[in-house]
């Protein structure tokens, strides 16, 4: 799988037979690349989630969709810690292609749950969000990951140089980690670790 960090909490991913780009965004104090993929896959219909002026793709997976290809589990979550009340739902969503089982928790926001990671099932790679305020926050976002237990974590949806989103860093979620590693902003996973690695990318464009 070859994945390109668009910024914030977009990535465009390109297995052997299909392409996916998730949650793009509108301004949020950068301009995101133009990017062309077989699905977009939006998790909620916030402005820097689901702002599709700068992209071209064959279908649209959306809070509207019903029916799904059989390589894409759809599990709704809450975007905040009391039952979406504050801000809805979030649709998490899990990739299974190439032998590689791929997740990305979008905004999730609600409190920890393990009967959540149960639904998800084994997960290799995990997109999640740390910056907290909108989001799960560093410390729960780890909390996930230990229930998860995936091989390779991407840490997401935090505050970079040029954001004008009001959330944390990356950096207290990196600290709770000492197997690291720095990747460029595109990069490619042909296999998996044997112990779990997070992945620090770089995010100097952003």
């Amino acid at each position: 799988m070859k994945v390109k960090y668009l910024g914030h909490a977009c990535f465009f991913l390109q297995f052997d037979k299909y392409s996916f780009v998730i949650d793009l965004f509108g301004d949020i104090g950068y301009q995101q690349d133009f990017v062309k993929a077989d699905y977009c896959l939006t998790t909620h219909e916030h402005f820097d989630h689901a702002t599709l002026t700068r992209t071209e793709f064959k279908y649209l997976i959306d809070k509207n969709s019903k029916e799904f290809p059989n390589f894409l589990k759809v599990i709704p979550s809450y975007h905040d810690e009391v039952l979406g009340a504050k801000r809805g739902i979030n649709n998490v969503y899990v990739i299974d292609l190439d032998g590689m089982r791929v997740c990305h928790l979008g905004d999730i926001g609600q409190n920890f749950d393990l009967q959540f990671c149960k639904k998800l099932g084994k997960i290799d790679v995990i997109f999640v969000p740390v910056g907290g305020k909108y989001t799960i926050d560093s410390k729960t976002a780890k909390e996930y990951v230990t229930a998860i237990n995936p091989k390779i974590v991407i840490p997401m949806h935090y505050k970079t140089k040029s954001s004008s989103i009001d959330v944390a860093t990356k950096n207290e979620f990196l600290s709770f980690y000492k197997n690291t590693l720095k990747v460029l902003q595109t990069f490619e996973i042909s296999s998996l670790p044997q112990e779990m690695v997070v992945y620090n990318v770089d995010d100097s464009n952003f």
